[in-house]
């Protein structure tokens, strides 16, 4: 269990790291401001802190939170990034982003032969991959395959609420 802890550790070292350079290079305001830049830099040594605190714990859980929240949006295999904080991931913790991507690959997979939408992760990585597959320029009949999957869960959800708030205003 300690090995997995260390590599939870590792990557969200690497991928906050990523994250911070990430967010002043892409921020104008903050890359011309030494004060907002600053105060991008504390803010995730602060969050670097915490999951710091929650390693130390031996929170496998909590680790697993942070390396969930650390990979929302990494950078695709066609982004200038992708090579580098590949090598910076292998580098610190054996393995890299096409690992990660591999695991991916196989949930989109499985999401496309049962062909709806179970949960609202599977939802945010769809809609995610149906801007990768944008980008590359798939082919119309994959985005609207995967665009409908997110609409069908939409109404679901919607249905779901709807009838949650009418079985409240039903007990009042």
């Amino acid at each position: 269990m300690m090995k997995e802890l260390d590599f939870y550790k590792q990557w969200c070292c690497v991928m906050l790291n990523y994250l911070c350079k990430q967010d002043i290079e892409t921020s104008e305001g903050v890359l011309n401001n030494a004060d907002a830049r600053l105060k991008v830099i504390q803010r995730f040594d602060d969050l670097k802190n915490k999951m710091l605190i929650d390693f130390k714990k031996g929170s496998i859980t909590k680790m697993k939170r942070w390396f969930s929240a650390c990979n929302e949006n990494p950078p695709y295999p066609n982004e200038p990034d992708y090579p580098i904080l590949n090598a910076q991931l292998l580098a610190a913790c054996g393995k890299g982003l096409d690992d990660l991507f591999k695991k991916r690959w196989e949930r989109i997979a499985k999401i496309k032969e049962r062909g709806k939408l179970r949960s609202d992760s599977e939802f945010c990585l769809i809609n995610e991959h149906i801007d990768y597959l944008i980008s590359m320029g798939a082919p119309d009949e994959e985005t609207e395959l995967f665009d409908s999957m997110l609409f069908d869960y939409e109404e679901r959800a919607r249905k779901r609420r709807e009838k949650r708030e009418k079985q409240k205003k039903d007990k009042s």
